[in-house]
């Protein structure tokens, strides 16, 4: 089953990288719901930042939103064969991502001039593009699978 629509790929490369061992739908899904909880979690820590004494909640955000897409990358590559039904259930859990996702980056921007201010506009582009640099291997791992 592949998948070729852009914005799920884009998507799919939310999904993180970990240890091998067997997994399942079940454990996919429920990796993706985390990074969904965790991608509001970071959307919320950005709109509350106002100074630099909100920074340890807005990077410890994005430290769990980075764990969560690592767990949910390994768990992805060690998925064995899903069913289509099963690959659909997947797919349509990383489809409802996207707003959050995009949200959270909409935040982010709207934040740009607060994060100067503080004195920490690059450690929160670092922490997101540690994130997102990996990617590509995410989408390749998961589009080879689903």
């Amino acid at each position: 089953f592949k998948m070729k629509s852009s914005a799920v790929i884009l998507a799919l490369a939310a999904i993180g990288n970990a240890a091998i061992l067997a997994r399942d739908a079940a454990t996919v899904l429920s990796d993706i719901e985390s990074i969904n909880s965790d991608t509001q979690s970071l959307t919320t820590a950005v709109n509350a930042f106002s100074g630099i004494n909100d920074a340890a909640g807005l990077i410890a955000a994005e430290s769990g939103l980075s764990d969560a897409i690592n767990k949910g990358t390994t768990d992805a590559k060690a998925t064995t064969s899903v069913s289509d039904s099963e690959a659909q259930s997947i797919l349509d859990a990383v489809k409802n991502l996207i707003p959050n996702i995009v949200a959270a980056l909409n935040a982010v921007v709207s934040k740009d001039e607060a994060f100067t201010s503080a004195g920490i506009q690059s450690v929160v582009a670092g922490d997101l593009a540690s994130v997102c640099l990996p990617a590509s291997k995410r989408t390749a791992v998961l589009e080879g699978r689903y």
